[in-house]
């Protein structure tokens, strides 16, 4: 029988690292309750053709990280995002802040189109303001 070797304190952080990652991901899966192909399709289904496809990827990308965010801040829907597609928070939240940054995403021009695929066929809204 081999002898083995024992493993470097790098690899041990490493396996801890990786076990991590898979109860992250098996907690988030429990929580959810779109899949990010879902979003995808719905956020594309409240836009349509009007939007350029990469544009809309991000758009559902941030979706995803606010529903999976715990604060409506830039930095905590990064980290959300971060955590949902396994990316550094960092470079997550970047791309969230240019998303919103940029001025050929106009929110006000959506919000008809959102409000219309939420309110869908019901008779009645209740609505809360703070």
């Amino acid at each position: 029988m081999p002898k083995r070797t024992p493993k470097s304190n790098y690899q041990l952080a490493e396996t801890h690292r990786v076990d991590a990652r898979r109860d992250r991901q098996r907690k988030r899966a429990s929580r959810r309750t779109m899949s990010a192909r879902e979003i995808h399709a719905a956020v594309t289904e409240i836009i349509g053709d009007d939007m350029h496809a990469k544009r809309v990827l991000s758009l559902a990308s941030a979706v995803d990280g606010t529903m999976a965010a715990a604060s409506l801040s830039v930095c905590a829907i990064g980290r959300a995002l971060a955590d949902e597609y396994d990316l550094e928070p960092k470079y997550a939240t970047k791309q969230v802040d240019r998303l919103l940054s940029n001025t050929k995403l106009r929110v006000l021009e959506l919000q008809p189109d959102g409000a219309r695929y939420v309110i869908a066929e019901r008779k009645q809204l209740v609505v809360a303001l703070d």
